[in-house]
């Protein structure tokens, strides 16, 4: 769809204090926003590199990806897309 889009989903995401149990339960999240099936995929597949290139804001992948407690200092490798990052991280 659009960059608006997937960046307020982005935004809503980062905003909710059940961060945890929205992951367990993140299509049934997605349903009620106006994602193509690229767009829901890299949110799905937790493909930072993916979301940027689709137009999300750095500040708030950089957010979303915090969220599944992945190491700060690694995420410019992982979303860069280095071979040598773990696969759908």
């Amino acid at each position: 769809m659009a960059q608006y889009d997937l960046n307020r989903v982005l935004f809503d995401l980062n905003r909710r204090p059940d961060k945890q149990e929205v992951l367990k339960n993140l299509e049934a999240f997605l349903a009620s926003y106006r994602l193509d099936d690229g767009e829901k995929q890299a949110l799905l597949e937790r493909g930072w590199g993916r979301l940027l290139a689709l137009g999300a804001l750095p500040n708030l992948v950089f957010k979303y990806y915090l969220w599944h407690g992945l190491p700060p200092m690694e995420f410019g490798k992982r979303a860069g897309g280095d071979p040598n990052a773990p696969a759908g991280s």
